[in-house]
């Protein structure tokens, strides 16, 4: 099981980030639908981890996590592109 960490594409929301389960490994940098209160919207993946390694950060969640919806575009973006783009938006703060 693993851990995906992303970023929802719409507006509106209180959150910048979200987190899912998924049974399989998907790339960073994937776009896929995920499940936001009734309705699924498109989110960009931009960390994925084993379920077993955040265990313990779970616990302490006063969330659960849901299942990760469907993979529209598998890799999208390259992981590197990401973390570049991460590294600009950290040094302009």
């Amino acid at each position: 099981m693993f851990r995906i960490d992303c970023i929802p594409l719409k507006k509106g929301l209180e959150r910048e980030t979200l987190s899912y389960f998924s049974a399989k490994g998907i790339k960073v940098g994937s776009l896929v639908s995920v499940p936001v209160r009734s309705q699924k919207i498109p989110a960009l993946i931009t960390s994925t981890s084993l379920l077993v390694e955040s265990k313990l950060s779970l616990k302490d969640a006063n969330f659960a996590l849901k299942k990760l919806g469907a993979v529209k575009a598998e890799m999208l973006y390259f992981e590197e592109t990401l973390e570049a783009a991460n590294r600009a938006a950290l040094q302009s703060l």
